[in-house]
């Protein structure tokens, strides 16, 4: 039998012959006619140093995310557009690795002894379709949930409240950590957050002037309060969805009450829980888990958040350091559902729901254990 390093070194050869085989898959997409999510937002980039509209670019993939995002990629849009595909590939492999790595680290210190990379390539295998979804596509969610990670393991309450304005005027869906903070009375994080995020949501007046107010506006009203009709998708794996299935009718009263609930629960399951740093560790992924369930638009790439999420849920089983019920039960129902949703397209929808139900139900198991 192999000795430990050379395991890894193995692993690590396989993840990167992956890795070689989905930068492929991605390069020639992004040399299609309209490209990918990334050629959107470097032409947002190049718009916001024009002094332009962002959002109205005649592009194949709408500019949907704040300004913000667009004027810090300013720099990166005139590079190489091959050179900045491949350093946007590098960090967004590399942040979900960390992020992943370090939640690890954080709800399980006694693991820094012990080797994590066939936990984490087995994670990863297994997760290979939103690892696709993601990376070919060139998508953000790998670095905000990476800036998330970093507000949970910052020492610093600035470090903290800057670590979380910078996830959420990228992508508002981090948001929902607010109630995080207010769990544990962390006034001065939110705080400082408050303060940053107004900054950075000021920051392209730098090339954009007092236009920067308007486009703000036209922001909220264009995709975030668009985002509530939610008919039309193809793929609707969110509680919205589910509801608007149930009823048999959409409306943004669905909508909403489909964002609202899956923060609620868990936050109820937050507030029942102890304060130790394992279960503040479980609680943050447990937030970051119902992303894709409260979001009103559903897709694939949203299920990166979950991932911290399922690395804590699944290590906890696979590194002995919980046996008992409900969890692996709940974690064999979150891998069978998974694995069927891939298989059964006409399925995809509720299996992925009822997955993310019984991930979230296991992070409510671990954080409610006297641990």
């Amino acid at each position: 039998m192999a000795s430990p390093p050379k395991r890894d070194q193995l692993l690590w050869l396989l993840g990167a012959a992956a890795l070689a085989v989905l930068f492929a898959q991605t390069w020639t997409r992004a040399h299609r006619p309209g490209g990918i999510d990334l050629t959107t937002y470097l032409e947002a980039a190049r718009a916001v140093q024009r002094v332009e509209n962002p959002y109205a670019l005649s592009l194949a993939f709408p500019y949907v995310y704040p300004p913000f995002f667009a004027f810090a990629l300013i720099p990166l849009a005139y590079v190489p557009a091959d050179l900045a595909l491949l350093i946007w590939f590098t960090a967004s492999v590399g942040a979900i690795v960390w992020a992943c790595h370090e939640v690890l680290m954080l709800a399980y210190p006694e693991l820094r002894a012990r080797s994590v990379t066939p936990f984490l390539a087995t994670l990863f295998a297994v997760a290979y379709t939103v690892f696709q979804s993601n990376l070919r596509n060139a998508q953000v969610n790998f670095i905000i949930v990476a800036l998330a990670i970093a507000a949970l393991r910052a020492r610093a309450t600035p470090a903290r409240g800057v670590d979380w304005a910078l996830a959420t005027v990228i992508k508002i869906v981090p948001g929902v950590l607010a109630p995080y903070y207010v769990c544990r009375r962390e006034w001065r994080t939110c705080a400082m957050a408050a303060l940053a995020l107004i900054a950075l949501c000021l920051a392209p007046a730098v090339t954009l002037g007092a236009q920067v107010v308007s486009l703000h506006r036209e922001y909220a009203t264009t995709f975030l309060a668009g985002s509530f009709a939610g008919a039309g998708q193809e793929l609707d794996f969110s509680l919205g969805g589910m509801l608007a299935l149930a009823v048999g009718a959409e409306g943004r009263w669905v909508r909403l009450l489909g964002v609202a609930l899956p923060v609620a629960i868990a936050f109820v399951a937050d507030c029942r829980a102890g304060r130790t740093a394992r279960v503040n560790a479980f609680a943050f992924a447990l937030y970051l888990a119902v992303i894709p369930l409260a979001s009103p638009k559903s897709e694939v790439h949203h299920l990166a958040f979950a991932l911290p999420a399922a690395a804590l849920a699944f290590g906890a089983v696979w590194f002995e350091l919980e046996r008992r019920q409900p969890l692996p039960a709940l974690l064999v129902m979150t891998l069978t559902t998974y694995l069927a949703a891939l298989l059964v397209q006409a399925w995809t929808g509720p299996l992925l729901f009822v997955s993310l139900c019984a991930l979230t139900g296991g992070l409510c198991a671990l954080m409610t254990r006297k641990i």
